[in-house]
This record gives C-alpha cells, sequence and structure tokens, in this order.
C-alpha cells in the first residue's frame, strides 16, 4: 500500500491507487456493500460539482480485508498542475465517514511540457 497522506501524480497518467482501511484499531474496515467516493478539489470550498477528480468505486478487491482500488485514468489526471486536496469517503448503508484526505501533487509531463488540454 502507498502512502496516501502526499499523493504525487504526472497529469495524464494512468495511476491506480491499492488502500487499505482500517479504524482507529487498525482492524480492517468491511467494505462488503460499501461505496467508496474519493474527489480531488483545487480548493477545499469547491462545490462537489466542480471537483477536478471524482471517482466512485462500489467493486473491492478484498472488502472484508478493507482492500480497494482507486484507478485514475489518463484522462482523470489530465488536470492543470498544480496543488490540490483530496478525501476519501465511505458510505455504508447511508452512514457515511471521511476516513483519508491530503494533499494531491500534480506534476508537468515532459513530454507536453506546461500545456493544458
Amino acid at each position: 500500500m502507498i502512502d496516501l497522506s502526499n499523493l504525487e501524480i504526472i497529469r495524464g497518467d494512468s495511476e491506480p491507487f491499492e488502500i487499505t482501511l482500517a479504524d482507529e484499531d487498525g482492524a480492517p474496515i468491511d467494505l462488503t456493500g460499501a461505496i467508496i467516493y474519493f474527489t480531488v478539489k483545487k480548493r477545499k470550498s469547491d462545490s462537489d460539482a466542480n471537483a477536478s477528480i471524482s471517482k466512485v468505486i462500489t467493486d473491492h478487491t478484498s472488502p472484508e480485508n478493507g482492500e480497494s482500488l482507486i484507478s485514475l485514468t489518463a484522462e482523470d489526471t489530465n488536470i492543470e498542475p498544480g496543488t490540490y486536496f483530496w478525501d476519501i469517503q465511505i458510505d455504508r448503508d447511508g452512514d457515511i465517514d471521511s476516513v483519508k484526505y491530503g494533499i494531491l501533487k500534480v506534476f508537468s509531463d515532459v513530454t507536453r511540457g506546461d500545456e493544458v488540454s
């Protein structure tokens, strides 16, 4: 599992992030039937409709062990280089918990340089 506190990606690259979610005691959070929301915003105050990246994950790699995969496509990461905020929320039967959050740094790719498409 990667360190999720500070993520770094290169604009336009596909990025899979394997995550394992655990409670305060280190026990895996059972993700059976759960929905994971991964949201990235330029400003925390941006509306969800203006999120730079928004993923909904309903199929988990090992739900009973708290394991899931956030797969960012090249289209997802084709955003302006800079610093963003992200969080992960879990919806278990309408009970929503924010379980992880941090900073995401998006770097320019060498091929396109500073172009933004």
